[in-house]
């Protein structure tokens, strides 16, 4: 009889913890729904208001810079395959019940990321659906062209490439400090959307010239969260965190409702920032892409000074026969410098590394080196400083192994 009633009062117990657990949920779903539909609020609000005083506009790069930013981040580490560059502009003139592209915005946020404000920090979301139509968020567009890169990836289509492209667009449209929702906020910082022409235009007349923003890329690494990133989304998670977080708000914070001043020193030095990282973003996910696709043999990046004629940065690693090597230098060309690459191998007969490759002979920046590994080996990565610069120099390098015939991204 006490067997019977341990027995009762146990499945008693379980049945009363699953109730609470399942009102808890329901509960705190609740909750979740209040507070989005809050959010949804004033983020309409925001739009209407916009679309009342005739400023929808087309809130893009001005010119070539989502090309150009690509390219400099492929080729701080080797990579110079032009599809992914060419490509990677293409979204802003997409138009689909997914992506309309920058004839969108604000109101088909498919290239914005959405934060909000709760327990006293800044909170990156993932919403699957928008708050305005059938579009989709910038989280969620890089989630379709990934499984577009995977099908084509898989059937042996240079699809992939494309596909590619178009994800960078959305990792360097993260350095824009506009291109975040910055959610249940939205009706006391309306300015947030009123700059976001104002200031993409700015960026980009002072590209090439006057802040000269492309001569102060360079000398970043890979971002050191990126394998704690098993899916996409959690690669977003992680850029988002380190290049929004630690920039966007500041420059919009700083720029408030005024003009576009690029002589404020937090806004200036915010923007180099944000640039920087998000060249650093398209190296980290050409890396993660290799790692998910389990051709990844090896990576790596290191920085320091190369203030002297003759001083060396280096990596080691062993590259098994016939990987291949891709590597570069980069740093702000501002700064003056002319940085080779070279690659050793370790002879053990002679007991000492040999040059087996080298960068062409010119001053470019990034500085890029591609090298197919003749056998198994040890091997040294250098960059050498033929004319010494004052500022930080990286060395990033990463190899692959061949896949059905072809190198990843060749």
């Amino acid at each position: 009889m006490k067997k019977i009633m341990r027995v009762f009062l146990l499945s008693a117990l379980l049945l009363s913890m699953a109730f609470f657990i399942g009102c808890s949920l329901t509960e705190d779903s609740s909750k979740e729904a209040t507070a989005d539909d809050s959010i949804r609020e004033d983020i309409l609000k925001a739009i209407k208001e916009k679309e009342a005083q005739g400023d929808g506009g087309e809130s893009r790069w001005n010119g070539s810079t989502h090309k150009s930013l690509v390219q400099y981040g492929c080729e701080m580490i080797g990579v110079e395959n032009s599809d992914l560059w060419e490509y990677s502009d293409d979204p802003d003139s997409f138009s689909s019940v997914h992506d309309e592209g920058y004839n969108g915005y604000p109101g088909k946020p498919g290239h914005c990321y959405f934060y909000t404000y709760d327990d006293g920090k800044w909170k990156h979301r993932t919403p699957w659906t928008s708050i305005y139509g059938d579009q989709d968020w910038a989280d969620y567009n890089i989630h379709r062209q990934m499984e577009n890169l995977v099908y084509n990836y898989n059937r042996g289509s240079d699809a992939y490439l494309m596909c590619t492209g178009y994800i960078m667009h959305y990792i360097t449209d993260m350095g824009v400090p506009y291109h975040v929702y910055w959610g249940n906020t939205l009706s006391s910082t309306w300015y947030q959307h009123k700059n976001h022409s104002a200031y993409e235009n700015a960026v980009e007349d002072n590209w090439t010239s006057g802040k000269k923003f492309l001569h102060l890329l360079g000398g970043g690494t890979f971002m050191a969260d990126m394998y704690n990133a098993s899916t996409d989304k959690d690669l977003i998670k992680i850029m988002s965190r380190i290049i929004a977080e630690q920039t966007g708000r500041t420059v919009v914070e700083t720029i408030g409702s005024g003009s576009i001043n690029f002589d404020n020193s937090n806004v200036y030095n915010k923007t180099v920032a944000s640039l920087s990282m998000s060249a650093s973003g398209v190296i980290t996910t050409l890396a993660w892409l290799a790692n998910y696709f389990g051709v990844l043999q090896y990576k790596s990046g290191t920085y320091g000074s190369l203030n002297e004629q003759g001083e060396e940065l280096s990596l080691s690693a062993i590259l098994i026969a016939n990987s291949k090597l891709y590597c570069g230098a980069s740093w702000r060309k501002k700064y003056g410098g002319d940085i080779d690459v070279k690659v050793y191998r370790f002879d053990f007969e002679d007991v000492e590394y040999k040059a087996v490759a080298i960068s062409a002979s010119s001053s470019d920046n990034p500085e890029t080196l591609q090298y197919v590994a003749p056998v198994t080996g040890i091997y040294k990565i250098v960059a050498y400083a033929y004319t010494p610069t004052t500022t930080q120099v990286s060395l990033n390098a990463l190899a692959v192994v061949k896949d059905e015939n072809r190198y990843i991204f060749d």
